[in-house]
C-alpha cells in the first residue's frame, strides 16, 4: 500500500525529517527561516513526532500573530542564544587559561593587567559616555554606511593587513556600498574581508535595554565600590540615575504610570463615574509627565505639574481635586511595594493644612518635649488597642530618633539597614540633593541600629490606620497626632505643633547647646552647610558628633 507523504515531511536517504518554512513576518522572532528536525527511519513513529511538532508550531504561529507575543518570543530566543554563547565562551576561556598556565604563557587576564596596570573596575562608570556612543552606532547597524563609515572600515582593513594578523578577517554586512568598496580593494587587502550572508537586523528596544542593563551591572553592580570622595560620589550617583532613566525609557513592561493606574482602578473597585473621572485626571497628568515608571516620578515632577495647573488659572479647590486621584495612585503604589515612599509627601497643595515646609511648624518647648517622652513610656509602653507590640515599639523608636537627629519623617521611613551603624545615620535620597548627609548617632538612641537591622521598620508597612494611607509616613503621623492631642494627660493642642516639629525641636536644642550655625545646617541637610555634612570620619565628623551629643531636646 502506497503511503501519502504528510505535509512538512521530508524523506532523505531512507530517513524522515520534519521541515517547515516559517512565515516571513515571523522569521525575525523565531530567529530562523525554517524548522527542521530528524524523525527517524520508522514511518509510524516519524508520523507521530511530526504531528506533535506540527501542532506545537501551529500554536506558536497563532500566538506570534500578536505583536507583543512576537516581540517576547524574539527577545527570549535572542537571550537564549546569547546565554548559550556565553557558556561556550566561558568554557573556552577557562580551557585557554589552563593551557597558558601549563605551558608557561601569560593568560589573557595577566596580559590585560600588564597592558593596563592602572585599570580600576570601580571607575567603569566614567566610561559610560563612550558606551552610549557605541550603542547608538549599534542601533544604526541596519542602515547602509555613509562615506565616513566606508573610510573607517577601509582604514581598519589596512591596519589589519599592516599588523600581519594571520587569518584575520573583517566581516561586513552585504550592503551594496561595502560590496563596491571590496571590489575596488587591492587583492592583498581583499583577503582580510568577508561579506556576511544577510543584512543585519535593527537593534530593537529589548536588545538595547539588555545592553544598557549590562552596562549598569558593569558600572554599578554589587561588585563595584562607590567613590569615597563626596564630590565624586555625587557624580557617581548622577551617572547611575541617568543610566537608570535610560533603561526605564526602553523597558517594555516596567511599572509605568498607565499600567499601575489600571491595577489601581481594579483594586479600588471604583464606581463607573468615579473611575471615569479618575482616568481623565490621571491621563492629564501622564500627558504632562509622560508614561514613565512610578519610581521615576519625583516630588519635583508633581510640584511642576501643580504649578502648571496654577498658571492655567485653576482655583485651589480644583487643584486639590486634580491631585486627589494622583495621591490615591501613589498610595496604592506604596502599599503594593512598587515604591518605598510617595513623592506626594514633599508636595504642598494650595490651602493644604499639612504643608511640608519647616517654617510652618512650631518646635516643642523643653517642657512639652519632656511630656512627650514620658507619654512614649506611659502610653505606648503599655498595651494599646489596635497597636501590636511591634508597632508600639516602632512608634517609640521613630519619635526618639526624629527628636535626636532632626531628620524629616520621610527620611526616617526611607532608611535602610546599610545606612545606619553604631556611629552614624547616612541620609540618602532625601527631599533635595543637599539632604544627603551624615548625622552622628546620639547616645540616647544607641539602640536604634540593632532595632533597624532586626527588621523593626517592617512594623510600619501595609497597615490600615483609619485614614487614607498615601505614604508610609501616614502611620507615624496619625499615631503621633493621636498621642499628643488625645492620649496625653495634658494634650498639646496647637495645630502648628506636629510630628514635623521634632525637626526644629532638635535644631533649637543644638542652638541652646551652642552649636555653630554651619553645624546646625549640616545636621538639617541645608545646602549652606557645605561639604561637612558628607563626612563620616575625620575632624569634620568629630565636630558634628561633639555638638549632637551635647544637644538634648528636653533640656
Amino acid at each position: 500500500m502506497l503511503q501519502t507523504k504528510p505535509k512538512h515531511m521530508l524523506i532523505e536517504r531512507g530517513r524522515y525529517f520534519y521541515q517547515r518554512k516559517i512565515p516571513l513576518e515571523l522569521q525575525p522572532a523565531v530567529g530562523r527561516k525554517k524548522w527542521r528536525s530528524p524523525l527517524g527511519q520508522d514511518f509510524d513513529q516519524a508520523y507521530e513526532k511530526l504531528r506533535d511538532l506540527a501542532k506545537e508550531h501551529d500554536a506558536l504561529i497563532e500566538r506570534l500573530a500578536d505583536p507583543i507575543e512576537r516581540q517576547d518570543h524574539k527577545t527570549k530566543t535572542r537571550r537564549a542564544k546569547e546565554d548559550e554563547k556565553a557558556v561556550k565562551d566561558a568554557a573556552a576561556d577557562a580551557a585557554y587559561a589552563k593551557w597558558c598556565v601549563a605551558n608557561g604563557h601569560q593568560t589573557d587576564a595577566e596580559e590585560f593587567q600588564e597592558a593596563f596596570p592602572d585599570f580600576n573596575p570601580n571607575d567603569a562608570w566614567k566610561d559610560l559616555p563612550s558606551v552610549y556612543e557605541g550603542l547608538e552606532l549599534e542601533r544604526k547597524r541596519h542602515l547602509p554606511p555613509d562615506a565616513n563609515g566606508l573610510a573607517e572600515k577601509k582604514a581598519l582593513i589596512e591596519r589589519i593587513h599592516a599588523a600581519d594578523f594571520q587569518g584575520a578577517v573583517l566581516k561586513l554586512p552585504p550592503f551594496s556600498e561595502f560590496k563596491e568598496m571590496v571590489t575596488d580593494l587591492p587583492d592583498h587587502l581583499k583577503a582580510h574581508v568577508r561579506l556576511s550572508d544577510a543584512l543585519p537586523t535593527p537593534m530593537d528596544d529589548d536588545e538595547y535595554h539588555d545592553r544598557l542593563t549590562d552596562a549598569f551591572n558593569g558600572a554599578f553592580g554589587e561588585q563595584i565600590q562607590p567613590p569615597i570622595n563626596p564630590n565624586e560620589r555625587d557624580e557617581f550617583d548622577f551617572a547611575r540615575m541617568g543610566l537608570e532613566r535610560k533603561i526605564a525609557r526602553v523597558a517594555r513592561d516596567p511599572d509605568v504610570l498607565r499600567r499601575v493606574a489600571e491595577k489601581f482602578y481594579a483594586f479600588a473597585e471604583l464606581r463607573p463615574k468615579t473611575e471615569d473621572k479618575y482616568r481623565r485626571t490621571i491621563e492629564r497628568f501622564i500627558a504632562d509627565a509622560g508614561n514613565i515608571p512610578v519610581s521615576q516620578v519625583t516630588a519635583k515632577t508633581l510640584r511642576d505639574y501643580r504649578d502648571k495647573l496654577k498658571s492655567r488659572g485653576l482655583l485651589p479647590s480644583s487643584i486639590r481635586a486634580e491631585f486627589s486621584p494622583i495621591m490615591g495612585l501613589f498610595g496604592y503604589a506604596v502599599d503594593e511595594e512598587l515604591i518605598e515612599i510617595s513623592p506626594m509627601v514633599s508636595v504642598k497643595l494650595p490651602k493644604e493644612r499639612r504643608a511640608v515646609e519647616e517654617s510652618k511648624w512650631l518646635p516643642f518647648d523643653t517642657e512639652e518635649c519632656g511630656r512627650i517622652f514620658a507619654a512614649l513610656s506611659d502610653i505606648w509602653g503599655q498595651p494599646v488597642q489596635g497597636l501590636t507590640e511591634e508597632r508600639r515599639t516602632a512608634l517609640q523608636m521613630a519619635v526618639r530618633v526624629l527628636a535626636h537627629s532632626a531628620m524629616r519623617p520621610a527620611e526616617f521611613m526611607a532608611l535602610r539597614s546599610d545606612q545606619v551603624d553604631e556611629r552614624a545615620i547616612r541620609v540618602e535620597g532625601g527631599k533635595t540633593k543637599s539632604s544627603w548627609r551624615v548625622i552622628p548617632l546620639h547616645p540616647n538612641i544607641e539602640d536604634f541600629p540593632s532595632w533597624l537591622h532586626s527588621g523593626g521598620m517592617n512594623a510600619f508597612h501595609n497597615t490600615t490606620t483609619g485614614e487614607q494611607q498615601t505614604d508610609t509616613v501616614t502611620v507615624l503621623r496619625h499615631n503621633f497626632a493621636k498621642l499628643i492631642r488625645k492620649k496625653m494627660r495634658q494634650p498639646i493642642t496647637n495645630r502648628r505643633k506636629t510630628l514635623y516639629s521634632l525637626r526644629s525641636t532638635f535644631q533649637n536644642a543644638m542652638r541652646r547647646a551652642g552649636a555653630p550655625k554651619d553645624v546646625r545646617r549640616a545636621i538639617l541637610g541645608h545646602v549652606e552647610s557645605g561639604a561637612i555634612r558628607h563626612y563620616d570620619d575625620g575632624p569634620e565628623f568629630e565636630l558634628l558628633k561633639h555638638w549632637v551629643e551635647r544637644s538634648d531636646p528636653c533640656k
